[in-house]
């Protein structure tokens, strides 16, 4: 990942430091908060089930130790952080993923301290339907997206046919 800093000289790329942390399982988000701080959240491994995050307070050179927000087994995670200085939530970071096993939710959680805690999760839908993705993003009002696919074992594209033959067979 490259940072790119305007400054009264010109603009220069920094190289950040490539993430190496335990029990990374990949599929790393990455976040700036308002104060700067970079966050990423990273899910975990076989052995370390779950959804950790970290911060660099000096643009991705150093990060903290892994703070754990989850130790649901996920598919993935997304972060968001809210930047609207208008906003009251101002700076507040957003995390959400898509649990693998039942019951099937998707998990929620925000830190308003640059990554250093986390709420306890939150389960957003508690419908046993097995879900993929886990999609967050802040809205022009400060409202907070998350969108996420429920997965059935029939095609929407196959269902479509399929209705669109019986109707052709009624007529």
């Amino acid at each position: 990942m490259y940072l790119q800093m305007e400054g009264k000289v010109g603009m220069a790329a920094i190289l950040v430091k490539e993430l190496i942390f335990f029990f990374h399982g990949g599929d790393p988000s990455i976040t700036i908060d308002k104060n700067g701080t970079f966050v990423t959240t990273i899910k975990g491994t076989l052995s370390f089930q779950g959804i950790y995050s970290h911060y660099s307070n000096d643009n991705g050179l150093k990060w903290s130790n892994q703070k754990t927000i989850s130790t649901d087994d996920i598919e993935r995670a997304t972060t968001a952080t809210d930047i609207d200085a208008n906003s009251i939530y101002y700076g507040r970071i957003y995390s959400c993923w898509a649990k693998l096993f039942p019951p099937y939710s998707i998990g929620f959680s925000y830190s308003n301290d640059g990554a250093q805690n986390w709420t306890s999760p939150t389960a957003l839908s508690t419908v046993n339907l097995r879900r993929a993705g886990g999609e967050i993003t802040i809205g022009p009002n400060n409202e907070v997206y998350i969108c996420w696919a429920g997965i059935t074992s029939i095609s929407p594209l196959l269902k479509s046919m399929l209705d669109l033959l019986h109707h052709q067979m009624a007529v």
